[in-house]
């Protein structure tokens, strides 16, 4: 300690008491170090040194990260073919969207309807593809928002019909 305490002299003019810049420069120097911090195994981390980590507690489904990294982009692309789907049923873009907050809400909650009722048959489908549950699927999609996984390019629309062709039950 006796060579801190020369150094943070040091930085003080008048070889009197740290300032609380001083105060804040050692605690970071301290933290820095390796000082305190929490238990590294208490959180799961992102795995591809992002950095970023997930809160206490939270347990990630039991796949490899690249299996539960390839389920995230097959949801990403399967929420994203389903908004594109309730855009040609009920386009939403400004030439045919009503004027009035009454007309507009109700075409909004009309259009979120179309896509939770894709969603809900698409998303069990992609579960049972992967062959996990609902909620697992859920688990993986919040932990690629937590920890900021790159999701997929926008697909297009006939992509998916290309895939439903190949994934068609005669072809199985």
């Amino acid at each position: 300690m006796g060579r801190f305490s020369r150094v943070l002299r040091r930085q003080t003019n008048d070889g009197g008491p740290l300032q609380p810049v001083g105060v804040l420069l050692l605690a970071a120097v301290l933290g820095g170090a390796g000082c305190g911090g929490g238990d590294p195994e208490s959180t799961s981390t992102a795995g591809d040194n992002s950095g970023l980590m997930l809160p206490p507690g939270f347990k990630p489904v039991d796949l490899p990260i690249e299996t539960r990294k390839a389920i995230f982009r097959d949801a990403k692309i399967t929420r994203a073919l389903a908004v594109q789907e309730a855009n040609q049923k009920l386009p939403m873009d400004e030439e045919h969207m009503p004027k009035g907050n009454e007309a507009f809400e109700k075409r909004m909650a009309e259009h979120k309807a179309i896509i939770d009722a894709i969603l809900a048959k698409n998303l069990p489908a992609l579960a049972e593809r992967h062959k996990i549950s609902e909620a697992d699927l859920s688990k993986i999609e919040e932990e690629a928002m937590r920890l900021r996984w790159t999701p997929p390019e926008e697909p297009k629309l006939e992509e998916k019909e290309q895939t439903s062709e190949k994934i068609s039950p005669t072809q199985g």
